[in-house]
């Protein structure tokens, strides 16, 4: 693909994602995209919710990436629509731009830089935003065919958001530690976990825990269906929601 092609996509996701994207798992985008010239998919989810809201929920989101030499560009961005009490409200939006080097050839060894935007009107986030870098190392073991993943790094995160005496407006460093587990079951079906934890390095007990369970049955080279469960927990929310959420559905996924 043309960079001219692939920079006008790039500008175009972050011009639409942030006026009109739900957090997708960067991590399951990643290894479906890493080692391809061009990618693109559309991914929709259908879930329930228990913790914070009792909600019905349509995720959607998109998703371009490509190689270029021994870098791997990615771009997301993504809409929910929650219908909650019955009514269907347009309350979440992100952005995620992602660049990983690999330092050696086949070594494993990357550093990544990352942006990132996000609204939740359920979490009453005003908006989020996220510039990070990190260390990455990827193993993948031939005889079971079994991947793992581990990152570590840093980002800064400027967080606003509730109302009032509860008004939110904090500027944090915060550590980022990730570990990625993907295990085939059978030729066409695999499971996949990630986990996220996310202390701020001025205070350990400001903490973010994010941890997603996939089951997929590839259909076809393009089309698959899952299911996933997934638990978040932020020790400090805002305002007086509670402090961990639960959710879990269904997906489809086409790969273009």
């Amino acid at each position: 693909m043309q960079p001219l092609i692939k920079t006008t996509l790039l500008a175009l996701s972050v011009a639409v994602s942030y006026n009109a994207s739900a957090v997708t798992n960067l991590e399951f985008l990643r290894a479906d995209s890493t080692g391809k010239e061009f990618f693109s998919a559309v991914e929709l989810n259908v879930a329930g919710e228990s913790g914070n809201y009792e909600s019905e929920n349509l995720h959607g989101s998109v998703v371009f990436a490509w190689d270029e030499g021994s870098g791997h560009f990615m771009t997301v961005f993504d809409h929910l629509w929650r219908r909650d009490e019955g009514d269907i409200e347009k309350n979440q939006s992100f952005f995620h731009i992602r660049y990983t080097k690999e330092l050696s050839n086949k070594s494993g060894d990357n550093i990544e830089f990352f942006i990132q935007g996000q609204q939740d009107k359920f979490s009453n986030l005003e908006s989020r935003i996220v510039g990070g870098i990190g260390y990455r190392k990827s193993l993948h073991n031939k005889l079971n065919n079994r991947k793992n993943a581990f990152g570590i790094g840093a980002f800064y995160e400027s967080e606003k958001g509730g109302e009032g005496h509860s008004y939110h407006d904090e500027d944090v460093w915060r550590l980022n530690a990730y570990w990625h587990h993907k295990q085939p079951l059978l030729a066409n079906t695999y499971v996949d976990n990630v986990l996220y934890i996310q202390p701020s390095l001025s205070d350990v007990e400001n903490i973010r825990i994010h941890d997603e369970l996939r089951l997929t049955t590839e259909l076809s080279a393009n089309a698959s269906l899952g299911l996933n469960i997934t638990y978040s927990y932020n020790s400090n929310p805002i305002g007086d929601i509670k402090n961990y959420n639960v959710s879990y559905g269904t997906f489809f996924k086409y790969i273009f």
